[in-house]
């Protein structure tokens, strides 16, 4: 008996591979239109409210991703691998990597005087915390890296 072997298309063929393409072109492309607007280098965040934890009073938070050094980059890999023992593949695509950015690019302290650190970053509220990642990974596409 003769198998019929299914004909798979090449990458280039693939209908749904093609959509993701696109879609990460115009993703991309966004971004960069915004960034001609809008300052990539940095974000403002006004809470609605008062965003407070463990007795830390924030009302703004500030990011000067611009102000960034490969020595930062460095600190954030070893302080995830400690952590995780997992290495950073792609810091676009990780958040603990974006996380590590935005600890380390805020220049926000709280009523008290108090840090923006890690476990106040994971307490934002999902919007929020999407929307500082957001433009940390902004940063790292529009600087090319």
């Amino acid at each position: 008996m003769e198998e019929t072997k299914k004909a798979v298309p090449a990458p280039e063929d693939d209908p749904e591979l093609k959509k993701l393409a696109q879609e990460a072109h115009a993703l991309e492309e966004a971004v960069k239109a915004e960034a001609e607007t809008a300052g990539w280098q940095s974000l403002t965040h006004v809470f609605r409210k008062p965003f407070v934890y463990e007795g830390k009073t924030f009302e703004t938070l500030e990011f000067d991703w611009g102000a960034l050094t490969g020595a930062d980059s460095m600190a954030i890999d070893d302080e995830i691998l400690a952590r995780t023992r997992r290495t950073v593949v792609n810091p676009r695509f990780s958040s603990e990597y974006l996380v590590g950015m935005a600890v380390r690019a805020c220049t926000s302290r709280s009523r008290e005087g108090g840090r923006f650190d890690r476990a106040a970053m994971r307490a934002l509220p999902l919007g929020t915390f999407q929307k500082i990642c957001g433009s940390a990974r902004n940063f790292l596409i529009l600087a090319e890296l």
